[in-house]
């Protein structure tokens, strides 16, 4: 296990960063904090890392950590092709949204490496000094400070310059490594950013939750769709939606099931599969009415619109649900009075389309 208070970096004599796997005995390395001689330990009982040659008090771990820190996040700055700052924020439609449970995050990301340069260590900048500075191509030509925080937090007077800082927390060498195999940089509980204000952040990239869709017309039809959450929003169609877990989709009787919700909710729908003279036919290999002979029509309804059928008896309820096990997850949307009323489970809310 690495020890969180062991060098396990050190220069060699050109300004490499060496690791101590690779150290070699014979040859000299040097601290990357302080400068001073260091050796490679490499014996049996302890761990591989460099020892000061002379032992130096001033030069801590945590001073060591912090310039390796630098060091190895310019170096991944400078030699990764493409980095991206990831933004993330809550949708906007979350106090109206059929999803709610899901907490959606809209996503907006910064291409860093097409925008901005980066200067340096520790280059000065309008009386700060950061870490790492990076300099926007134009037109305004704004800074970035990369700051390291291993004892001491960004500064107040830094972060109420307005100046955009991306803040990394390091605590050992590892959670440098963390940093620089990635190509993107997202806020976590180790790093911050500090004074962007992404544009349209409230628009970019809108989740998309793709669901199965039952929408049942006035007219008591019914079609199977999919479609994403933004799509629902901006087009309600028919006397109520469905919504449903899209692995349900290919369900054997998920029409069947979806007015079974529609008439528990108390809506007045019709249709021939909701009749308790519509059975299943193998020959046909479709529902037909099992009346049909007695009645002198076609066994299959043409239109099957049971609303314009005067033998049309609707199924109770409790041998619908006999017949049709239940999904774990669904939502109704009802708009048969104008305003858009939304049911979860024992859930209900109402909001109007212009609130979506």
């Amino acid at each position: 296990m690495e020890s969180r208070k062991h060098q396990h970096k050190a220069l060699d004599e050109v300004g490499n960063i060496i690791d101590i796997e690779d150290a070699q005995h014979g040859r000299k390395y040097y601290c990357i904090n302080c400068g001073e001689e260091v050796i490679p330990v490499k014996g049996k009982k302890r761990e591989f890392h460099f020892r000061h040659k002379h032992d130096n008090p001033s030069c801590s771990y945590e001073s060591y950590l912090h310039k390796l820190a630098k060091l190895k996040i310019y170096e991944w700055l400078c030699d990764t092709d493409e980095i991206e700052l990831l933004f993330r924020n809550k949708c906007p439609k979350a106090s109206n949204c059929f999803f709610w449970i899901r907490n959606c995050e809209l996503h907006y990301r910064y291409k860093l490496k097409e925008r901005v340069n980066i200067k340096g260590i520790e280059q000065p900048h309008d009386g700060f000094v950061p870490d790492i500075l990076l300099m926007s191509k134009g037109p305004n030509y704004e800074p970035i400070f990369i700051e390291i925080y291993v004892t001491h937090e960004c500064s107040q007077k830094k972060i109420a310059s307005n100046i955009k800082i991306i803040e990394f927390k390091i605590e050992e060498e590892k959670d440098i490594k963390t940093i620089t195999q990635r190509k993107f940089i997202n806020e976590s509980e180790s790093v911050v950013f500090h004074n962007f204000k992404p544009k349209n952040i409230s628009s970019a990239n809108p989740p998309n939750v793709l669901c199965g869709v039952l929408t049942i017309e006035k007219s008591g039809q019914i079609r199977k769709s999919k479609a994403t959450c933004i799509d629902i929003y901006k087009n309600p169609e028919g006397l109520c939606q469905i919504l449903f877990l899209v692995s349900k989709y290919e369900y054997k009787n998920i029409l069947l099931w979806g007015y079974t919700k529609a008439l528990q909710h108390g809506l007045k729908v019709k249709n021939c599969s909701i009749c308790k003279f519509c059975r299943w036919n193998d020959s046909h290999n479709a529902d037909i009415c099992i009346l049909y002979k007695t009645a002198g029509f076609p066994p299959k309804c043409v239109d099957n619109d049971a609303t314009t059928c005067p033998r049309f008896q609707q199924e109770q309820l409790n041998e619908l649900n006999q017949r049709i096990p239940d999904t774990e997850y669904y939502i109704l949307c009802d708009y048969t009075d104008g305003k858009f009323k939304v049911f979860y489970g024992s859930e209900y809310w109402e909001t109007t389309h212009d609130t979506l």
